[in-house]
């Protein structure tokens, strides 16, 4: 028996041949797709896993989180209730005398409100407790700050400060020394 050996070119052509017939264009680009179709799927698969992951880690910070304020909510209620009966306690020991202090002491809002009527009847209670400086408001500025400072002796530079505009006590100090008021009766004012 005589075999005749395929020529390299022949042998080419039969490969080539039966590439065509088992795996031809089509199909080779359908493996093709296949195979990179299953590349996504996997990568995607793995992709949505660690997400869920991250989801889950982060469910479980927030639940963490939710407790924890739920505890500084509960120490905030504490400490609320605790200054509530601390207020209460000092109302009830302290506030007799604080009334009993005042009942016949004007608020300071009263004596600016005479002393505007009775020698500055061209400027309002807005404007002195303003923060315009025209000379004719300045001066009656200084004035019921100086009546206020002699009709509530109760009352600290930076009480009185506060009922003019929430100044500070160094306007209080200059309109009083403005005023010519002697300096020893603002031992115990601060």
């Amino acid at each position: 028996m005589n075999m005749h050996q395929p020529t390299a070119a022949e042998q080419a052509a039969s490969v080539k041949a039966l590439k065509q017939k088992f795996f031809g264009p089509a199909k080779i680009v359908n493996m093709a797709n296949a195979i990179h179709s299953d590349e996504l799927a996997t990568k995607r698969a793995f992709e949505l896993d660690q997400k869920d992951k991250e989801i889950e880690a982060l469910k479980a910070a927030m639940v963490s989180k939710d407790l924890e304020i739920v505890k500084l909510q509960r120490e905030v209620e504490e400490k609320n209730l605790a200054i509530m009966c601390q207020a209460q306690l000092m109302a009830d020991r302290f506030g007799p005398l604080i009334q009993k202090r005042n009942v016949d002491r004007p608020h300071p809002r009263e004596i600016i409100t005479r002393v505007l009527g009775s020698s500055y009847p061209g400027v309002s209670y807005e404007e002195v407790t303003g923060s315009r400086k025209m000379q004719r408001i300045v001066d009656a500025r200084h004035a019921c700050i100086a009546a206020v400072f002699i009709e509530r002796p109760d009352m600290s530079y930076s009480m009185i400060a506060q009922e003019f505009g929430h100044r500070d006590h160094t306007t209080v100090l200059r309109a009083i020394r403005k005023m010519g008021l002697a300096r020893p009766s603002n031992e115990g004012r601060s």
